[in-house]
């Protein structure tokens, strides 16, 4: 089947996007602007002053010498799906990768096949420190694009995306339900498709006051923007706003310190900076307290979680299912854990800027807590 005959049945990408602007207002009327951790406690004139600096540890990284195209697998390919995958893996002292793990995917499960294999075959400058090479973790999101398709979205989707937004506003309860199923239920294939599907997931579940639920869903939106440029500047700014407020929601504090990053070079109004910024300080002074803080999380249908530390110490507790193995990709060390619910782990201080990718059975629960007590 030719580009041209692919084509139809689908409206441009300026004409699907009509209802973006109102669903991110949905989604950013939920209560969580001021709505901070638990542990995120105080305001910024009880705190010490100091500048909003995140922290970074000085060294080189690991820079990309020669990246493998993966190959398109021949099975999406055929039915016309695209998507992506996130792979994390680790880089030796010789620029080899190691330990390459899938933690995320869209569209078709093969595309974690086709990313872990050509990871195998990246050659890296090793990451320095002290000017000696040293193993280092990288985080990649690998895409899969159909070339010369544009990035329309089929009418179907189109119809039932504008009648979801409008059920939202309404608070039309068997509304948003009837056309949330009619788009759950489409065989979405292009990338445009599954964004806009995941923003309306995560209006959804933030609708239904489910903000772990909703968080997942806008990430997986926010990860195709990266490559795909799906949505407009301004609509980019919002969605990332919307991120940070549910990742401090959901405690997932350096994950939220991540996105302030990008968000404090585009952000220009003063009177949203300052209540970025006492975030901010607040995640900030916790890094330093050494106060534990908890996160709820659950694994999906690819085995595994992945959460970036804020801190060196943690803990799994409550574990409801099946947890086989744990992971650490750090800047400068990997480490591969036994897991031990009720167990305090310690991460060596030369070990800093981690990411925890926890193995398991899909709908395995669990909480972990940040500087949990001996």
């Amino acid at each position: 089947m030719n580009a041209r005959n692919r084509r139809r049945g689908r409206f441009s990408s300026t004409a699907a996007g009509l209802p973006v602007i109102l669903l991110l207002c949905l989604l950013s009327r939920v209560d969580v602007t001021h709505a901070y951790p638990e542990n995120v406690a105080g305001t910024s004139d009880q705190q010490p002053e100091r500048d909003l600096i995140v922290p970074v540890h000085a060294y080189e990284p690991p820079k990309a010498i020669k990246l493998r195209e993966p190959r398109y697998p021949q099975s999406a390919l055929n039915q016309g799906i695209e998507g992506w995958a996130v792979i994390n893996f680790m880089v030796d002292p010789e620029g080899n990768t190691y330990e390459i793990e899938a933690t995320g995917f869209g569209g078709h499960k093969s595309f974690i096949k086709a990313a872990v294999r050509a990871a195998q075959r990246h050659r890296y400058q090793p990451a320095r420190a002290n000017g000696k090479p040293i193993h280092a973790g990288v985080s990649v999101l690998v895409r899969f694009g159909i070339k010369g398709l544009d990035r329309g979205a089929h009418r179907i989707v189109v119809c039932n995306y504008r009648k979801f937004t409008r059920a939202v506003a309404a608070r039309d309860d068997a509304a948003i339900q009837k056309h949330l199923q009619l788009l759950n239920n489409f065989k979405t294939k292009r990338i445009y498709e599954m964004a806009h599907l995941e923003l309306a997931r995560a209006v959804h579940a933030q609708y239904r006051n489910h903000p772990e639920t909703a968080l997942r869903h806008l990430t997986n939106a926010i990860h195709w923007e990266k490559e795909f440029s799906i949505f407009s500047k301004k609509e980019y700014r919002q969605l990332l706003g919307n991120l940070f407020w549910l990742q401090v929601q959901n405690h997932h504090l350096a994950a939220a310190l991540e996105t302030w990053q990008i968000i404090e070079t585009q952000l220009s109004d003063s009177s949203h900076r300052a209540e970025y910024e006492t975030a901010v300080q607040q995640i900030l002074d916790i890094k330093d307290s050494g106060k534990p803080f908890s996160a709820h999380v659950t694994i999906h249908d690819h085995y595994s979680a992945r959460r970036k530390l804020l801190t060196q110490a943690f803990g799994l507790f409550n574990v409801d299912g099946a947890l086989s193995e744990g992971k650490l990709y750090c800047d400068k060390g990997y480490l591969s854990i036994k897991v031990e619910p009720q167990m305090r782990y310690d991460i060596r201080d030369d070990y800093q800027n981690c990411d925890l990718v926890l193995i398991g059975d899909p709908g395995t629960s669990f909480t972990i807590t940040e500087n949990p007590l001996p």
